[in-house]
């Protein structure tokens, strides 16, 4: 049990470790979430232009 005591106290510097740990797995979360809804974005963007390419093609052709 005091190793565990001695794993988590980290040589008396605990606080700076597992705060370095907490903020770096907030800012990867936070970059997965981003990351997502700007490529939810970009395809629904993406949709919209091919959509008003068609109809620019179909305009233009006749």
């Amino acid at each position: 049990m005091s190793d565990i005591f001695i794993f988590f106290k980290m040589g008396g510097y605990a606080l700076y470790v597992w705060l370095s740990f907490g903020f770096a797995i907030l800012i990867m979360i936070f970059l997965l979430v981003k990351s997502i809804k700007d490529n939810k974005y970009s395809s629904r963007l993406y949709e919209e232009l091919k959509l008003e390419i068609e109809k620019y093609k179909d305009t233009n052709a006749k």
